[in-house]
């Protein structure tokens, strides 16, 4: 079962048009250990927010849905970290923060930053 979903994310990564890719299930399957391991073997940098834990990043959505404005937050979240186009941005536990499903949707209608 992991090498089908990972195969799957490995088409997501490759594909032309990257769209934001929300993984859904029940919870404690493993959703979480399966993005981790993807993005360690995938790619350079991950930078992981959780908004059960992370209260800022929840007030930024709320804020704005502005893409530049929310790089910028998660680029000083980053501090050392280098955010580009090798660099997975996993956000998890999002159910907890709807203004956040509200900006993946504007965002999969497509942008450019």
């Amino acid at each position: 079962m992991e090498r089908h979903i990972m195969k799957k994310l490995i088409q997501w990564k490759n594909s032309k048009k990257k769209k934001p890719l929300i993984i859904k299930g029940a919870r404690q399957v493993g959703k979480t250990y399966i993005i981790r391991q993807f993005g360690k073997e995938n790619y350079r940098n991950v930078l992981e927010i959780n908004f059960e834990r992370d209260l800022s990043a929840r007030e930024i959505f709320q804020k704005t849905h502005d893409p530049k404005e929310i790089y910028e937050y998660f680029t000083y979240f980053a501090l050392e970290e280098r955010i580009d186009q090798d660099t997975l941005l996993f956000l998890d536990e999002i159910q907890a923060c709807p203004d956040a499903l509200t900006a993946l949707k504007i965002y999969r209608r497509g942008f450019s930053m």
